[in-house]
């Protein structure tokens, strides 16, 4: 069961990246796409 949810938490946030455009704008680069939630999570961290 729990892995049911956690691919299910994966799949909506993955969706959540798309929604956003990130995709799209960096297209399709998942290296990119990763160095822009890593540098997101440790601005979030530093407020």
């Amino acid at each position: 069961m729990k892995r049911r949810e956690r691919t299910r938490q994966l799949i909506e946030l993955g969706g959540l990246v798309a929604k956003a455009g990130i995709v799209e704008l960096t297209d399709d680069d998942r290296a990119a796409i990763l160095g822009l939630l890593v540098e997101a999570a440790a601005r979030l961290r530093s407020d």
